[in-house]
């Protein structure tokens, strides 16, 4: 979710993580492109799309995985730390739960499904570990540009808590304020 630009801000008034691969939205568009290309390749059977497909499953598998499982795990804990109430008390929102399913849980799934099942072994000189780390880094820089020029974090759960213990993330990458 991209909020509109404040004036004069030079962070653009981001207050969601939405614009990396590695969130949820955008990784969504990366695993229906990786799907597409599976499909392309399945119906048409060029090298370039089964080398396009995998690339992007290179990419988008290990972040759908990590996206599904911190999502759902959260909403176990503490829908709250997603999604917070917008008034003390009330019930915090909640996305209908097949939509949720949709955006959270069936694409993650089918990944690793066609990942495990379907897919060429990855060449050693891939570096998958590499390439997640990466990616996972970029996101906590970006993460810490918007909140340093929004002055919060986009999601209450990266915040400071009275209830909870900050997150391992804020022992190795809190910019300090």
């Amino acid at each position: 979710m991209l909020v509109a630009p404040s004036s004069g801000s030079p962070h653009l008034g981001l207050r969601r993580l939405a614009l990396t691969p590695s969130t949820p939205s955008h990784s969504l568009a990366v695993s229906w492109a990786t799907f597409a290309f599976a499909l392309l390749y399945d119906l048409v059977p060029l090298a370039l799309f089964s080398r396009v497909k995998s690339t992007l499953a290179l990419l988008v598998v290990p972040i759908e995985g990590l996206v599904s499982v911190l999502y759902w795990s959260l909403m176990l804990l503490d829908p709250g730390l997603l999604n917070p109430a917008v008034a003390p008390g009330e019930e915090p929102f909640r996305i209908p739960l097949k939509l949720d399913l949709a955006l959270h849980a069936f694409p993650a799934i089918l990944l690793w499904i066609d990942f495990l099942a379907f897919s060429p072994p990855l060449p050693r000189r891939a570096r998958p570990a590499l390439i997640a780390s990466l990616a996972t880094a970029s996101y906590c820089v970006w993460m810490e540009y918007c909140a340093a020029g929004n002055g919060q974090y986009p999601y209450p759960m990266l915040g400071p808590s009275p209830s909870l213990p900050p997150l391992p993330r804020s022992l190795a990458l809190r910019s300090p304020r």
